[in-house]
């Protein structure tokens, strides 16, 4: 298990209950190399959890070449696609049906590489380079259209309509300056 959080004495005592404590293995956070090397060694990326606002971990995990077991949150669903690079289940699946996804990829070997295999083209739609690319090519369309509003509004007709109407209210406040200025000179 990769990670850390406030739920693992509680999963120690459940392993430890189920007999399995002598197989859990409580790797902690991880950054870097090291949590590449935790993704190869994996079979498959099982997530339980609803926290995960990007779906980062399920496009790091595919990367990887993981199938991923999920449960269906936000994040999630912006990245898995159910049956296709893994499985995705109902935000209140029992584990026993979790644990029945799970059995399902590691009994048939054709279908884990298959979704694996869509898993790492899911992940090349994620890397660093495509994301950055579509970031600026979002920024590029708000400037132009910032800038095709701003031109269309000069030239709207209501617009040209409040512009003579200034420029003729700028004459006529010259003119009354000037009445002004005359009839002051006199008196």
């Amino acid at each position: 298990m990769v990670g850390a959080g406030p739920s693992e004495d509680e999963i120690k005592q459940i392993c430890e209950k189920r007999g399995v404590a002598e197989r859990l293995v409580m790797a902690g956070k991880q950054t870097g190399r090291a949590l590449a090397d935790a993704y190869q060694a994996m079979d498959v990326f099982a997530f339980a959890s609803f926290s995960e606002t990007q779906g980062m971990v399920l496009a790091e995990a595919m990367a990887a070449g993981l199938p991923v077991v999920a449960l269906n949150a936000s994040g999630v669903r912006e990245v898995l696609r159910h049956n296709k690079n893994g499985f995705m289940l109902g935000p209140k699946t029992p584990p026993k049906r979790f644990a029945t996804a799970l059995e399902k990829l590691k009994s048939n070997p054709d279908l884990a590489a298959r979704l694996a295999r869509e898993a790492r083209r899911t992940a090349e739609s994620f890397s660093a380079t495509l994301c950055a690319e579509r970031a600026l090519d979002f920024y590029t369309e708000v400037r132009r259209a910032t800038r095709r509003e701003r031109m269309m509004l000069e030239q709207s007709p209501w617009n040209q309509w409040v512009e003579r109407l200034r420029v003729e209210w700028n004459l006529l406040a010259e003119k009354t300056q000037t009445i002004v200025d005359a009839v002051n000179a006199v008196t």
